[in-house]
């Protein structure tokens, strides 16, 4: 009977959603879909101190589909791109038909209540997404206790409090935003993904105390411009200049405009590349232009960001562009864009080699040796001498010193560059360190916003 009414909950349409839907306010999802990873595992045991509940998840918020308050160990089941749940027992509770993207296993208190899997505790569910060969392993749990596991991995719990609070509201502003568009990665079911190129998520094993309570003392709030939620973008260090994103990503929004930031602390770092390293750095660009004989930035920002780089070799040039420059480089040597470039030229080698002495205009050949241009001596063959043989060479005595030592300088390869730079990340937006010293500088949280989002409100 449990494997019917499951099968007809996965397939009906649900009427009473509105009676068991989690709701949060029009601009804030109540619960996000977070990537953690993607798996090739087929089966899975969860634990669930509050007993567990099969929901449906849609544009952030969820619906309750069946609940197992009293069942603390479930098993799921991945097969033929279904999902099935099953008990500690082994009775078959629920099957996932269809869009695996919409249905998933959690607490039965979802806003607080956690679940344990190989070793791991998170907040919330987990689903699982069909993706490729493999499924995505992909955490849903409330927006707001999302935030706990996002403050810590993005700024350091030793910030003061209003530092904290302005980095929350972003946080939450960047993740509303991206549900209410749809998903950054709907592509793998999933929301936001735990990494850098959202924002980074560590789960529960991260959490602390000041950063929860900083997201809990904001709870609900979003930066809005002309009366929408926008995603706000921050990076650690913006190097004195907060840039705009027309200049380095090519898509303008008028919040995100560019200034001098007077709270920006002081970030320099240098780092050297040599002629072989860019040579396959470029190679795997898909730039083969031989041998490298000038490297130079050819574009910049008002700020001083650099976006372009030009390099000349002997067959042909390349061009590298914006945000590419530092995914090329690697983006923890690279640290920004904001950088200046040292060309260390060409290798100097020195070398001694053995040169002729003067030649002699007249000979005698039964008692001699031939020293050629190369300065190898080579018994001279009587029998096959012509006149012209010997006007290309020495003919010395054979008890002579024939060698002759010089000391030149030769330039070998291109010696490559020296790149000294300022700031970390992409400075667009909210500097995290210029928000820690407007904070101990007695700025408040929406002070610190409105600095560096222009004509926002915060609500």
């Amino acid at each position: 009977m449990k494997r019917i009414i499951g099968v007809l909950c996965a397939l009906a349409v649900f009427v009473c959603a509105g009676a068991f839907a989690f709701a949060a306010s029009e601009d804030v999802p109540g619960f996000i879909r977070v990537g953690i990873g993607q798996y090739g595992s087929s089966l899975y045991y969860l634990d669930f101190p509050e007993g567990f509940a099969i929901y449906e998840y849609e544009n952030g918020e969820i619906y309750l589909k069946e609940s197992y308050p009293d069942v603390a160990r479930a098993e799921l089941v991945c097969q033929d791109g279904y999902i099935n749940v099953y008990d500690e027992y082994g009775e078959e509770l629920f099957i996932s038909y269809g869009d695996t993207s919409r249905y998933f296993i959690g607490s039965t208190d979802m806003e607080n209540g956690t679940f344990s899997e190989g070793g791991r505790t998170w907040r919330g569910g987990l689903m699982l997404y069909r993706c490729g060969s493999g499924y995505s392993y992909i955490n849903v749990l409330s927006l707001e206790k999302y935030l706990y596991g996002v403050l810590p991995k993005e700024m350091s719990s030793s910030y003061p409090a209003e530092a904290l609070k302005a980095q929350a509201v972003c946080a939450r502003s960047y993740a509303a935003r991206t549900v209410l568009s749809g998903g950054k990665h709907s592509a793998q079911g999933y929301d936001v993904c735990a990494s850098q190129d959202c924002q980074v998520y560590g789960g529960m094993s991260c959490e602390s105390a000041k950063c929860s309570s900083a997201a809990a003392d904001t709870a609900g709030m979003l930066v809005y411009y002309n009366g929408a939620p926008v995603s706000c973008y921050y990076s650690a260090n913006n190097g004195g200049w907060i840039e705009s994103s027309q200049e380095i990503w090519g898509g303008g929004a008028g919040y995100l405009q560019a200034k001098k930031d007077d709270f920006n602390p002081d970030d320099n770092w240098e780092v050297a590349f040599t002629d072989e390293q860019l040579k396959s750095i470029l190679r795997s660009a898909g730039h083969n232009i031989g041998n490298i004989q000038k490297v130079q930035i050819t574009k910049r920002t008002a700020g001083g960001s650099v976006l372009e780089m030009e390099f000349t070799g002997d067959a042909g040039k390349a061009v590298i562009n914006r945000d590419r420059i530092r995914f090329l480089f690697g983006s923890s040597v690279m640290r920004s864009l904001k950088f200046d470039l040292t060309e260390n030229g060409y290798e100097t080698v020195t070398k001694t080699i053995r040169e002729p002495v003067e030649k002699e205009k007249s000979i005698a050949l039964d008692q001699y040796y031939v020293l050629d241009r190369t300065g190898e001596v080579m018994v001279l063959n009587l029998n096959e001498v012509v006149a012209k043989s010997l006007s290309d060479a020495l003919v010395i005595k054979k008890a002579e010193t024939v060698t002759v030592e010089k000391t030149v300088q030769e330039k070998s390869g291109y010696d490559g560059i020296k790149i000294s730079g300022r700031g970390f990340g992409h400075g667009v937006g909210m500097s995290q360190t210029g928000a820690r010293e407007m904070a101990s500088q007695g700025y408040g949280y929406q002070d610190i916003l409105k600095y560096y989002f222009i004509g926002v409100t915060v609500q």
